[in-house]
């Protein structure tokens, strides 16, 4: 099992937040990788590290404008938080994106929604977002909500046998 680290930045590349995990698949459409109950995440931007108290599957898109983690919560019902960002990319030991605020999350048993519209409005002058990245952050949040609603990939059932799949194999290797 390869580590590797996951760097969330600002616009401006202002750090964010990063953990270390574990690469469980890299092509030229994503990087998938599979998060440790209990990893440490350290958050720049809020000067903390916390300790998440789940596992987590996560995608990271090389050419969409967002990140998937399905948290694994214990239950069959699994939590997703999907980052609007700019796309990822990863250098064979860095993930890393620019994080734009926006997030579409779902935690059962309530359905899809976008949060965080408040901060992604004091960022954009906090952080100064170019008029043209304010329109495709936005543009991206409808994209990926539409994505969802018409089960597009991951959302077309991939996420789910992919969880299991990486589960099974990270699992087995203890």
């Amino acid at each position: 099992m390869q580590q590797i680290v996951v760097q969330a930045q600002k616009y401006g590349g202002v750090p964010h937040y990063e953990w270390s995990t574990s690469l469980a698949e890299v092509n030229d459409r994503y990087v998938l990788v599979y998060s440790e109950k209990n990893r440490q995440l350290v958050h720049h931007t809020k000067k903390s590290i916390f300790v998440m108290d789940h596992a987590a599957i996560e995608i990271f898109p090389l050419h969409e404008w967002y990140t998937v983690s399905i948290a694994l919560t214990g239950t069959n019902e699994h939590r997703y938080y999907c980052n609007i960002c700019m796309p990822s990319q990863f250098d064979g030991q860095r993930v890393t994106f620019t994080d734009l605020d926006l997030d579409v999350v779902r935690y059962p048993p309530e359905d899809w929604k976008v949060v965080d519209e408040n901060e992604f409005a004091e960022h954009i002058i906090r952080f100064r977002y170019p008029e043209e990245l304010v329109h495709r952050a936005i543009e991206e949040k409808n994209k990926l909500l539409e994505t969802i609603r018409e089960g597009r990939f991951p959302f077309d059932g991939w996420l789910e046998r992919k969880t299991a799949e990486v589960l099974t194999r990270f699992t087995e290797n203890r």
